[in-house]
């Protein structure tokens, strides 16, 4: 993959990854789809990598935007049946 594309960070090569993945046991049960439509199985993950798919996916990759750090520092009013609190 990074031959294919030397300016692939690691969030980048993990998206890639997963985005090519491919049910290793489709006859398994316990297979569901995620909030975002990737399919899932609590013993095989995202199924097996598929490295053909991987290289050539990387090779028109556009990276994924850069990570954002969120700071709040709020405090929030609940109303509550019993009264109220704040947080």
């Amino acid at each position: 993959m990074l031959q294919q594309n030397a300016n692939l960070g690691w969030r980048d090569v993990k998206e890639i990854l997963l985005r090519t993945a491919v049910k290793n046991d489709p006859n398994d049960t316990d297979w569901t789809t995620n909030g975002a439509g990737y399919h899932i199985n609590n013993k095989y993950g995202f199924g097996y990598v598929n490295t053909d798919a991987a290289v050539k996916l990387a090779a028109n990759w556009t990276n994924v935007p850069a990570e954002t750090l969120v700071i709040m520092n709020t405090t929030a009013s609940v109303n509550l049946a019993a009264g109220q609190s704040t947080l």
